[in-house]
């Protein structure tokens, strides 16, 4: 497993449970895995705008159904593993996050754990 890959697993397991405990990430835990991708030379800056495009969307609609720090995770896990891994990611993310929610009757869950589990899926 590259560093980088490393940097963002354990980067996301440690966000898993804070957002787990409080409903939020601390962003500074990002800005390690953030930097590491925007260093490496597969960086796209189109994809970079695209992810802030989204973002702003999402505080205008006063993240009504997602919060910014499961964006900057989807975004991060697309960077390390591409649009094919992240999409089948975000299935298995989005699948066992629905049937959590209607396990334990809650409308609003932690997500970035199912993000983690979907993106650590992609490694086996």
């Amino acid at each position: 497993m590259p560093q980088a890959c490393l940097v963002f697993f354990l980067t996301v397991i440690i966000l898993s449970v804070q957002d787990i405990y409080d409903q939020s990430i601390t962003y500074p835990l990002l800005f390690p895995a953030l930097l590491m991708h925007i260093l490496s030379s597969s960086f796209n800056w189109s994809y970079f705008f695209l992810y802030l495009l989204v973002s702003l969307i999402n505080i205008l609609n006063h993240e009504a159904w997602l919060g910014n720090g499961d964006i900057d995770i989807a975004y991060l896990g697309f960077c390390y593993f591409g649009i094919p891994a992240m999409m089948s990611g975000l299935l298995i993310a989005s699948s066992t996050a629905m049937i959590w929610s209607l396990l334990i009757n809650q409308k609003r869950i932690a997500f970035v754990p199912f993000l983690t589990l979907g993106y650590l899926c992609q490694l086996f």
